[in-house]
């Protein structure tokens, strides 16, 4: 069947597979991204809870490093209603619902974008006004950047929804990118796209600025600033990295697989580039336990303090089941160094 240049790959998608009971491609696919999206749960609620309990955590680029992992963490939860879909063999709903039950992944993945840019543009500042970063109200400073992600999250929420009210029979499988038609969705991609530049931009500038102060200056606050960069430095590598991939398929190769009447198989590319995507989601936590010795502390202490109370717990328990009941004392019975006190 050919379609026009416009038709949203779904349709094509639905007509193929939707009788399709069990949908074997969809279930081993779900199961990939699923399984990526729990590990991903996982690491990004540690970052979170560690940054939180680690006192030596709250400068303003662990904060903003734990606002990505939770960004993160609400992006990758819609996965698994793909896979529910998929294994259920309803493998299909409509698009409206699929955006209702998906609305606080939209939230997460947009807010990525921001949040990373944040994170850089708070580099910056550092290395550039070091004693206004110092002396900056950091409530103030963290609190105008989390309204700047949140303004782009709803921003892409309130589009979203008017595109779905717009296109009410359209079938999609819930996977996330699913969620993201029509014309004013592909608006908002090249301001996510626009972002992304703008934090490659940021983190080239802040790495230039710290390699001049390195030929000049030797303090320990630009020794923890050029550690603090190269961490930061991997994790945009690897976590933009994988966005970036995406859009460069969505904008060279899949216009030329539609004009080749392709659609099914730039679908199924989207999710072959959703994976990498994915993985690079969970990164930020095992990336920071690798290069930054202060988080390996953090990680390290508070694994044996949850040990130690696992084993306090085990230990009482044992404690608990093997102390014997108390035998009633016999009154008549003496023991004999009472009867020989008695006969002194």
């Amino acid at each position: 069947m050919n379609f026009s240049k416009a038709t949203p790959l779904q349709v094509a998608l639905y007509l193929q597979y939707k009788d399709e009971k069990p949908c074997w491609p969809f279930i081993g696919i779900a199961l990939i991204l699923s399984s990526i999206a729990f590990f991903g749960m996982v690491f990004n609620s540690t970052l979170i809870y560690v940054t939180i309990r680690a006192k030596n955590l709250h400068g303003t680029a662990n904060y903003l490093l734990a606002l990505n992992a939770m960004f993160e963490l609400m992006h990758q939860y819609v996965y698994f209603t793909f896979l529910y879909l998929s294994l259920t063999g309803q493998n299909f709903i409509d698009y409206k619902l699929a955006v209702k039950i998906g609305i606080f992944s939209i939230v997460g993945y947009n807010g990525v974008f921001p949040s990373m840019l944040c994170t850089g543009i708070d580099r910056l500042i550092c290395v550039t006004f070091p004693i206004f970063h110092k002396k900056v109200n950091k409530l103030a400073y963290l609190s105008g950047m989390l309204v700047a992600c949140a303004a782009f999250s709803v921003y892409s929420v309130i589009i979203i929804i008017i595109t779905a009210e717009a296109m009410p029979n359209l079938k999609v499988t819930g996977f996330e990118f699913d969620l993201y038609q029509g014309r004013l969705v592909n608006d908002r991609k090249k301001i996510s796209f626009l972002l992304i530049i703008s934090t490659i931009f940021a983190y080239f500038v802040t790495g230039i600025m710290i390699h001049k102060r390195k030929t000049t200056n030797t303090t320990t606050s630009d020794k923890i600033n050029r550690k603090i960069f190269f961490s930061l430095c991997l994790i945009v590598s690897v976590n933009i990295g994988g966005y970036f991939l995406m859009y460069i398929y969505g904008l060279f190769i899949i216009p030329a697989l539609r004009s080749q009447n392709s659609f099914i198989l730039a679908w199924f590319g989207v999710v072959l580039f959703a994976i990498p995507l994915n993985i690079s989601a969970i990164s930020i936590a095992p990336i920071l336990f690798v290069t930054s010795s202060e988080y390996r502390m953090a990680f390290q202490s508070e694994w044996k303090r949850l040990r130690t109370l696992r084993g306090l717990r085990s230990s009482n328990g044992i404690f608990v089941n093997s102390v014997s009941p108390v035998q009633p004392m016999n009154p008549n019975y003496l023991s004999p160094r009472r009867l020989e006190i008695n006969v002194c």
